[in-house]
């Protein structure tokens, strides 16, 4: 390449489209810069399609010391370029010298849109703009690693590709760390191609380049890509003021100044872009990200950050809510994220203690302030003052009062302490007891601890009402929180009535845009598909997911909206949309900060729940897995949720013949779901008996079998619906396995018409009612004819192909078989064959369809010969 790249004198004619240079075509320009034009370009030696961006150093200059020096430039930027190989960095693909002398270099064609158009355009919240951050941080690291420092980071040098891939582009004005001098005089005639905006102190001066150079930039970049401003209040167009600014004056805060964009455009423009409001955008850019700034922006290299992995680290830090280099590690602050990190509990008291102590005060502090306006400043200090001296009190009273050392007090007694004490302290004022108890009542729901919060929420429901007003956003989210708390408490009908209060107010007043509303929609809806509502509970939640996207598109819940609108597709069986669904919550939830492994784990475990509806359990076993892998490793081997994914893949395992395993799995899941503190119908529990009673059934052990699908029958019989109706299935199957084929017949007949009303006689829930009532009634002579109606309508309805539809069809058609064996063995014979060859995946439930089959098949045979 450096043979290739030897000084020459560049050509006086300009390109045109069908040139050739090497083995590609220029097709059409894309755009030009200081030292050439870059054409889009196809591969014209016919060995592959393929397509490039090639550059072009531009024509002579009529003075030969500056063309010597963009020819010199050039074979630099590919020089450079060959040292990195990087997925965030736009490739090097050949470079050489036209027959015509023109220097060209052939790139990676990257399909995408500079970075800050990118991000406005899908109004991408702060934590996705990072996200993307991190991306070029890694590219600037690596090509830093490598000794190169680009010197020209801006925005029109980083795209992002539909894929959301960030990739840097444009090394022409980059470094090789240690030049000699005259190729330190090379890069400084360079840097007349340097874009001021985005320039350091050190370039603007005429000092020393490093990699701190890079980190200023980066740092000027994020400031752009947050706020929407430039972090110097020079008039736009001045180049010189903006020089002298940047070289004397200090950086704006990033939280300080007005969200009036220097780009255009005002506050409400900026937030939107960002899917937020100013107020909350004016918050976000406080503390931690405005510390982080600010350091990447100090005017002495040597203050900066040490490196871009160096200031990318501490963006990770942000987003994980850890502590950052950026900020003193003050007590307050250290403990603040600590509390941040673990709001889902944490088993170390002494240490718990003090964060909830410490932390939470700062942290209601901060967010009260933030809410409301400066003239109540000094009441809020009061406020936190209260808020620190409640739970110092707290904490003093569970520790020294009760005998116990700080390590003897956990988490839950301390929240329970908390919780007693919020009930009955008269002297705090409104507005902090409000604060306080929606804090420490969702503390306690993360532990699991319903019983304890339900009056929490009680009282904090009532005070939002009185302190903030029935239509605030207070109220609003107060009625969606405790909505979403009563399900646990199996109170559906009371959650329901607070999510639609919740909606109504937000309609009648236009408050679309408040995060409560797409929840409450949400919760709607999931309610309704949890009692077996399922189009009405369908229809609630495309509501919510159209909500989400609309108003809060980057919200942590919209990922939960759409896996329960794929669990409510995937019980009509509508299997194509539901898995659609179910793969789009997965997306959404891996591109989350808050909530991304349990929405990923959740999507996975719905996912495994859909395929072994299914019938294609070795699918829903590499779902399931990863999804128990998630939730063990986030949340601990005996959370609840590990005992659901537990109990599913217990069956699955089953019916791939793997009983060892299976077994193994379900006890453990049992052995968890003791301890599910919830009274959710359909809790972990409930379905530990629905699964263990498939499995007794399939082993010949009908009295567990009875016992267990009677037991969950009992619990979903007080909600009704169609999950009642599938638990009376199993019963009834259950009921015939074990002779008791009258008393299966009945609870059949109660199903089977709730299921044809709320799924529709095409379900394959319904089907399998059928199915299960012909099987009841075909022993009896007298009954004969209404078997045969029975496998009739099974076998008459019609739904999308799947194993489990096929299974079913095939135990119909052995019933018609077997109520045919006596007066047509021919027809019967033929029944057998049919059904035999329907079932092909191998699972335990078809091998034993293949097993009847055969034996009526030998039956048939053996009467067609008498």
């Amino acid at each position: 390449m450096n043979d290739s790249l030897a000084p020459t004198d560049p050509p006086t004619a300009g390109p045109r489209p069908g040139a050739r240079f090497g083995a590609w075509q220029l097709r059409e320009p894309l755009g030009s810069g200081g030292m050439g034009e870059v054409w889009a370009a196809t591969r014209s030696d016919g060995l592959h399609a393929g397509r490039a961006a090639v550059k072009l150093l531009r024509a002579a200059s009529p003075d030969p010391a500056a063309a010597a020096l963009l020819s010199a430039r050039f074979a630099r930027e590919g020089e450079l370029l060959a040292r990195l190989t990087h997925p965030h960095i736009a490739q090097l693909l050949d470079a050489g010298i036209a027959p015509d002398g023109t220097r060209y270099l052939v790139l990676e064609y990257v399909q995408g849109e500079r970075i800050d158009h990118w991000c406005d355009a899908r109004r991408l919240d702060l934590p996705s703009r990072l996200n993307l951050l991190l991306q070029l941080c890694d590219a600037v690291a690596f090509a830093h690693a490598n000794l190169v420092v680009h010197r020209d980071l801006k925005p029109a040098n980083v795209l992002v590709t539909d894929g959301g891939h960030v990739k840097l582009l444009d090394f022409g004005v980059a470094k090789l760390l240690g030049d000699a001098p005259d190729e330190l005089d090379l890069t400084r005639q360079g840097s007349a191609g340097l874009t001021p905006e985005y320039a350091a102190p050190e370039q603007i001066t005429g000092g020393a380049v490093t990699v701190a150079t890079d980190v200023y930039a980066l740092g000027a970049l994020m400031f752009v890509l947050l706020s929407g401003q430039r972090p110097y209040d020079a008039p736009r167009g001045n180049a010189a003021q903006l020089a002298r600014a940047i070289a004397e004056a200090e950086p704006r805060r990033l939280g300080a100044a007005e969200l009036t964009s220097t780009f255009g455009g005002d506050a409400s423009e900026i937030a939107a872009a960002r899917s937020t409001t100013p107020q909350r955008l004016r918050q976000a850019l406080r503390g931690d990200l405005e510390h982080i700034v600010a350091k990447a922006l100090r005017k002495r290299p040597a203050e900066r950050y040490a490196s871009a992995q160096a200031l990318a680290d501490d963006l990770r830090h942000f987003l994980k809510h850890e502590s950052v280099s950026a900020q003193a590690p003050t007590w307050f602050y250290v403990t603040r994220k600590f509390i941040e990190r673990h709001t889902l509990g944490v088993a170390a008291a002494g240490l718990v203690a003090l964060a909830i102590a410490g932390g939470v005060a700062a942290t209601l502090w901060q967010a009260s302030v933030a809410r409301e306006q400066a003239a109540r400043a000094t009441a809020e200090a009061r406020n936190a003052t209260a808020i620190k001296d409640f739970l110092l009190g707290v904490f003093r009273t569970s520790t020294i009062g009760a005998g116990k050392t700080t390590q003897d007090t956990t988490a839950r007694e301390l929240l329970q302490a908390g919780g007693k004490r919020l009930l009955d302290d008269a002297k705090l004022e409104p507005g902090v007891r409000l604060e306080l108890l929606t804090v420490v009542g969702e503390l306690q729901n993360n532990l699991g601890m319903f019983d304890s919060a339900d009056p929490l929420e009680q009282r904090a429901l009532a005070l939002a009402r009185s302190v903030h007003g029935p239509q605030s956003e207070q109220y609003i989210y107060a009625l969606v929180g405790r909505a979403l708390s009563l399900t646990q408490l199996g109170r559906a009908q009371e959650s329901e009535a607070l999510a639609r209060e919740a909606i109504a107010i937000v309609e009648r007043t236009g408050q679309q845009s408040l995060e409560g509303y797409a929840i409450a929609l949400y919760r709607v809806g999931a309610n309704a598909v949890q009692a077996g509502e399922l189009r009405k509970g369908i229809a609630d939640l495309s509501r919510a997911t159209a909500a989400f996207e609309k108003y809060q598109p980057r919200h942590a819940m919209r990922s939960i909206a759409h896996r329960w609108l794929g669990n409510g597709l995937a019980q009509l069986d509508d299997f194509g949309a539901a898995e659609r669904e179910l793969r789009r919550s997965i997306e959404l939830s891996a591109n989350q900060v808050d909530l991304r492994d349990f929405g990923t784990g959740a999507g996975h475990y719905a996912l495994g729940q859909l395929f072994a509806r299914a019938g294609r359990f070795a699918d829903a076993q590499s779902e399931l897995t990863q999804a128990l892998a998630i939730f063990e490793r986030t949340m601990g081997p005996r959370h609840r949720t590990t005992a659901l994914v537990r109990c599913e893949l217990g069956v699955v395992l089953h019916q791939l013949g793997r009983a060892a395993e299976s077994r193994a799995m379900l006890a453990a899941a049992l052995d968890i779901a003791g301890s599910d503190t919830s009274r959710q119908i359909g809790n972990a529990m409930d379905r530990v008996n629905i699964a263990l009673a498939q499995v007794a059934a399939d082993e010949q052990r009908p009295d567990e079998a009875l016992t267990r699908t009677a037991a969950a029958a009992k619990r979903w019989e007080a909600q009704g619906g169609a999950h009642w109706a599938a638990t009376l299935v199993a019963q009834g199957e259950a009921e015939t396995r074990d002779g008791n084929v009258a008393v299966a017949r009945e609870v059949l007949r109660q199903a089977l018409p709730i299921l044809d009303t709320q799924l529709g006689p095409n379900a394959l829930a319904t089907r399998q009612a059928q199915v299960a009532l012909g099987e009841a009634l075909e022993s009896d002579a007298r009954a004969a004819d209404d078997a045969r109606l029975a496998f009739a309508s099974a076998l008459a309805a019609g739904s999308a192909a799947s194993p489990t539809g096929d299974w079913l069809r095939a135990r119909a058609l052995l019933g018609q078989g077997r109520l045919a064996l006596s007066t047509d063995p021919a027809t019967a014979l033929r029944l057998a064959r049919e059904a035999q060859a329907l079932v092909k995946t191998g699972a335990l439930r078809e091998r034993q369809v293949q097993a009847q089959a055969r034996a009526l098949e030998a039956r048939a045979d053996a009467q067609r010969l008498q």
